[in-house]
């Protein structure tokens, strides 16, 4: 057992409290008997954590002991504690005298006040020390305890008003105690041990490491009350009969123990996520992929509770498996009743957890799309990710309930403390004390501030304070709040401080010259209305408030620019959401930046507010150039929607760029009523006070603008531009007060407004393959027919009869059949021609799939593509085979080139083929399949789960995800079938992801001039050229895949106007160009949509035909390296902007 005594002292106690000094036959004396009553005070308190599941401490409150007076907790409960090191005030109402005790440990230190220490804020005049309090058994007393010195302001308050003091203190009647031996929130002393938790008659200590004053000093960071032995207290009072411990109030420990509990909670939940962050983020991403979507079919009640949404998916994925393989069912009768009976029981299943299971066409279509994503969830752990989301949503919804009950407690008891300070006995109007509740106040908004709900009480009761938190921003003093709303709506009314002057409409004079009604040079000439501390100071609205209320305003001032600055800053920046007529009326949002301008010298010694004179004047000239840009911008994008000639069109785009852009400056030019400036210099150091006086005098609207036209032109130039506007240190104030008073410009301008190329190796294999196919298919075109008439004619030769096949050439002309052996000649050639182009087909294509088999991505796809070879290997040799027989029937019969058994040898290897490459397209990967087999859930695992690889992975995914997509057709004149065709030139679509809408789009295109033995870039291009890829139209997305056939004939279509939903955006161009086109393009994102890996955009590369064709994309997401293969990898042509529109709505 701890304790704060030494072994000698605390023996010594023990004997006392075994041995009372009193006479033998004074035992179980009766306190009516006794004429002075000891009494030892202790406190109310938040008892250690429970046992998970409970709710209940280990140190429960005794039998009989009240506390309906104490809000109810879901998280934790009360215990009765020593009271924290402090004031203990005791106002004997008998005697009419108020008494002061420190407390120290265990023991009370009685303060004498003498004439020293009248009228003083700060006393120290200690007398003896006791373990209790001492008074008459006549007394009727009311005692408080208080963690910081009462200001002698404080005592007189209290020692003249009787209502407060039974209101703020514990009522102790010791006539009525001896008389009923029984009081309200108090006990027989000899009870101590068993009530009181750190007061102890034996067993082992509690440590209340949960709390924030704990019973060790392990933790140097936060204070420690040590645990005594009941013995220290029993020995010590003069009578143990008659004696009693009173419980007390300490509202401020029970709320600073409640906020470390949710803080717990928080961190808690920080620590969760920040382990399975990455993990859970893949898992979902994975879940996304490959499933389906399941909302618009779970409960409301269902969707709410995470958890019971993982198990309502589980079962649904459960139910979707079995009809899916009914749906595809193509057995017998007897799988087909098998396959049903596993539906009904899925169903049953899911109709015993949630209901009638789902059905209906949108059902149906998501049975289809599950059936479709098979694939997909083969090629990952979808099982494992699915259990995985479950047990995080099992723990995330575990973590949050817990800080929802421990932010409900916490919320509770602020509801609890009124808006006075007084109460929690600390006074506004004493710096120190100010300060100490200030920061407590400041801790208990960063943490409820992390909540929506936590957020929204304390908006609330900005807008309409009741509670001590509510008051904070105004040192807790409902007075200084009071005068601070009644100048914010003078001031915004009639331009002054007092209620005199322009009227709510805007008519009659302002008091200091301010007037809506007069001229243009007598305006010049007018005072400015201004709002600082000076004129605030000589009006007679602050000349009414009382002395306590303008002491509470001159303390704020002062802790503020102090020691208390950043609590206060924080509370400002966690109220900015509450600057919303949704928490407060519009004079409530100007009062913060009043309260700034009044309270914070952060930026300068004096900061006033000014209203503009001539912002009705100048808002109205605004409004109207807003309107004008308006309608020109709607004039430019009718044209835009009507047919025209590309340049034209690419005129009218110029145009409505250059309006949108303007329209986004006058945005940020829009004018302010009110502005701030400052007096003096200002004390922000790493800044003048000329740059802040622009800051405040147009509310940081050209930086913004600035910002935004460089996040346009240079990402990496805005990303500096940024982080030099960050690190400025402007300190709290600055930006409090300009976002307040924008907001409160916003509001009230709206207001205003309702009022008034060689080929690579795989592009040569690929065409080497393709060509030798075609051959050997035009070859069989030509053979099999002719085989069939002519092998089987049959001729004489001597005496036997035989068939043309089996007999050569030369065997037919020494026989004199002339024609026989003429027919014999051309069917040997054409079998050879189709044995050669056989071979060498099946060679080419052994090449390519040998290649296929280096960068196969997994072992069943690499077997698949080596059975595909072997098959292939075995054709080119039959093939071979074929060949030398062909050739020499010239001389000998060749007829079993083409028997049975032959025949049956190809058809065996083109079984075998064709099912390998079956099983290989089955396991062949590519893009966003590729991705998710390689990804941190799937079966071939690229990439961790660190911070690191799984940024990369969603980079990765991203670039597959946004990917364009490039189609073309070219145009040629009539083509009769002879000579060369003459081409035109050739229709261009460029699909982008709807992502990009309101960016600009960087296109290269090159044109190559493709060569024997290099490609290169096709010269003599002049801009002209080019310009034609940006003098095209906005397409309806059904029209991908399919340009026209011919060049255009008149203007373009008008642009397409894209609905909300739409995902994609087609642009559609054409491009005159009379060489059979071979179009390279690469495709550029802005850094803020897409980082590249390698420093290249999509690259494209296609031969256009006279068919539409899909480009080829040339780049792997999977490589950081560039790509080398392309003519623009290594040459340049020109950048081209493009500006994807935004939705027509």
């Amino acid at each position: 057992m701890s304790t704060t005594t030494s072994d000698t002292t605390l023996q010594q106690a023990k004997r006392n409290q075994a041995f009372e000094n009193k006479p033998a036959n004074a035992n179980g004396q009766c306190p009516l008997k006794a004429v002075d009553i000891a009494i030892h005070p202790v406190r109310y308190s938040i008892d250690e954590s429970p046992a998970r599941g409970s709710a209940q401490g280990p140190n429960p409150l005794p039998k009989g002991w009240p506390s309906n007076h104490l809000p109810t907790l879901k998280t934790r409960s009360y215990t009765l504690r020593q009271l924290r090191d402090g004031w203990l005030y005791v106002w004997d109402e008998t005697d009419r005298t108020l008494h002061e005790y420190q407390v120290k440990g265990h023991q009370l230190i009685r303060h004498q006040w003498g004439s020293a220490q009248l009228g003083k804020d700060e006393r120290n005049n200690p007398g003896d020390s006791k373990p209790y309090l001492l008074y008459p058994k006549r007394s009727r007393l009311l005692i408080a305890y208080a963690p910081v010195q009462w200001t002698w302001r404080l005592c007189e308050k209290i020692r003249s008003n009787p209502q407060e003091q039974n209101r703020w203190m514990r009522t102790l009647n010791l006539p009525q105690y001896c008389t009923k031996m029984q009081a309200a929130h108090a006990a027989p002393i000899r009870e101590i041990g068993s009530a009181v938790a750190d007061i102890l008659a034996g067993g082992e200590a509690p440590t209340f490491k949960s709390c924030l004053i704990a019973t060790n000093q392990d933790d140097t960071s936060r204070p420690c009350k040590k645990p005594i032995d009941q013995a220290l207290i029993l020995g010590s009072v003069p009578d143990q009969d008659s004696a009693l411990v009173v419980a007390l109030d300490d509202p401020l420990a029970i709320v600073d123990d409640l906020a470390m509990n949710l803080q717990g909670r928080w961190l808690e939940l920080a620590a969760a996520e920040t382990q399975h962050a990455n993990k859970t983020n893949s898992a979902t991403l994975i879940h996304e992929l490959c499933g389906v979507k399941l909302d618009p079919f779970i409960p409301k009640s269902v969707s709410a509770n995470p958890s019971r949404k993982q198990a309502f998916i589980k079962d649904a994925h459960a139910l979707l498996d079995s009809e899916t393989q009914l749906l595809n069912h193509s057995g017998s009768d007897a799988t087909l009743t098998l396959k049903s009976l596993q539906v009904q029981r899925a169903q049953q299943q899911f109709r015993t957890n949630w209901g009638n299971p789902p059905s209906g066409p949108k059902w149906r279509a998501l049975v289809e799309e599950w059936q479709q994503k098979k694939t997909w969830r083969e090629d990952v752990r979808f099982d494992e990710a699915l259990s995985y989301l479950q047990e995080r949503s099992d723990e995330m919804e575990r973590l949050n309930a817990h800080i929802q009950r421990s932010e409900s407690d916490l919320l509770a008891w602020l509801k609890s403390l009124s808006p006075k300070a007084e109460e929690v006995f600390y006074d506004p109007c004493h710096p120190q004390q100010s300060t100490y509740l200030l920061d407590t106040m400041a801790n208990l908004y960063e943490q409820l501030g992390a909540s929506d709900t936590g957020k929204q009480w304390l908006c609330e009761q900005y807008g309409n304070p009741t509670t001590l938190a509510g008051l904070a921003l105004f040192n807790f003093n409902a007075e200084l709040s009071a005068l601070i709303d009644k100048i914010s709506t003078n001031f915004t009314t009639y331009g002054t401080i007092d209620n005199l002057g322009r009227q709510s409409d805007g008519s009659g004079q302002a008091h200091g010259g301010l007037s809506d009604t007069t001229s243009e040079v007598s305006r010049a000439n007018e005072v400015q209305s201004v709002l600082d501390l000076p004129s605030v100071q000589a009006s007679n609205l602050y000349k009414s408030l009382s002395e306590p209320g303008k002491r509470a305003f001159e303390t704020l001032r002062n802790v503020v620019g102090q020691k208390a600055k950043d609590s206060w800053n924080l509370m400002a920046f966690v109220l900015l959401p509450a600057l919303s007529t949704k928490f407060a009326p519009k004079v409530r949002i100007f009062a913060f930046s009043v309260t700034q301008v009044l309270v914070s010298t952060e930026i300068s010694t004096q900061t006033r507010l000014i209203l503009n004179a001539e912002f009705t004047k100048k808002n109205r000239q605004w409004q109207m150039q807003v309107a004008q840009l308006e309608k020109n911008i709607k004039g430019l994008q009718r044209t835009l929607s009507l047919p025209g000639e590309g340049p034209d069109k690419r005129s009218a785009r110029i145009q409505l760029l250059g309006l949108e852009q303007k329209r986004e400056t006058l945005n940020l030019q829009r004018p302010n009523e009110v502005i701030g400036s400052v007096v003096t210099e200002t004390k922000i150091t790493k800044v003048q006070t000329r740059q802040v006086n622009m800051w405040l005098a147009t509310l940081g609207q050209p930086e913004l603008l600035d910002q935004l036209q460089l996040k346009a032109k240079n990402s990496a130039g805005y990303a500096a531009r940024s982080r030099q506007w960050i690190n400025q240190e402007l300190g709290g104030s600055l930006p409090v007060l300009v976002a307040g008073l924008n907001i409160w410009n916003f509001i009230n301008s709206l207001d205003k407004a309702r009022n008034d190329g060689i080929f690579s190796e795989d592009e040569l294999r690929t065409v080497g393959a393709n060509a030798a196919y075609t051959a050997n298919a035009l070859m069989a075109l030509w053979t099999v027919p002719a085989w069939n008439k002519w092998a089987k004619l049959e001729k004489t030769i001597g005496r036997n009869t035989t068939q043309l096949a089996k007999a050569g050439v030369r065997a037919w002309l020494k026989t004199g059949e002339v024609e026989a052996s003429l027919l014999a000649r051309q069917l040997v050639l054409r079998t050879m021609g189709m044995a050669a182009f056989g071979a060498i087909a099946a060679g080419v294509e052994a090449w390519q799939v040998s290649n296929d088999i280096r960068n196969a991505t997994s072992s069943e796809e690499k077997y698949a593509q080596s059975t595909k070879m072997v098959a292939l290997l075995f054709m080119s040799s039959v093939a071979g085979i074929q060949l030398v027989g062909s050739a020499l029937g010239f001389w000998f019969g060749f007829a079993w080139v083409m028997s049975n058994p032959v025949t049956i040898i190809i058809a065996l290897l083109g079984v075998i083929y064709l099912i390998a490459s079956m099983v290989a397209n089955q396991y062949k990967r590519e893009g966003l399949r590729l991705w998710l087999y390689r990804s941190s859930w799937g079966k071939s695992t690229t990439w961790t789960h660190s911070d690191e690889d799984h940024k990369e992975e969603l980079r990765t995914l991203k670039e597959i995800c946004l990917r364009p997509s490039l189609a073309a057709r070219a145009a040629t004149l009539p083509y009769y079938g002879r000579g060369p065709r003459i081409y035109t030139g050739f229709w261009l679509q460029l699909l982008l992801p709807s992502e990009l809408a309101g960016t600009a789009v960087k296109l290269q295109p090159a044109m190559v001039d493709s060569g024997w033995f290099s490609d290169s870039l096709m010269q003599g291009m002049a801009d002209k050229f080019y310009d034609q890829f940006l003098e095209g139209h906005w397409a309806p997305i059904d029209q991908f895949g399919q340009p026209p056939v011919q060049r255009p004939s008149g203007s373009l279509p008008g642009d397409t106007l894209y609905p909300k939903d739409t995902q994609h955006r087609l642009w559609q161009t054409w491009i005159a160009y009379q060489r059979p086109p071979v179009l390279e393009l690469e495709v550029r994102y802005p850094e803020q949509i897409l980082e590249s890996a390698n420093g290249q955009g999509y690259m494209f590369r296609m031969d256009i035909g006279t068919s539409s064709s899909e480009a080829d994309l040339k780049n792997d997401a999977f490589s950081k390296e560039p790509n080398s293969d392309m003519v623009l990898s290594s040459q340049n042509t020109r950048l081209l902007s493009l500006q994807v529109p935004h939705t027509s709505e």
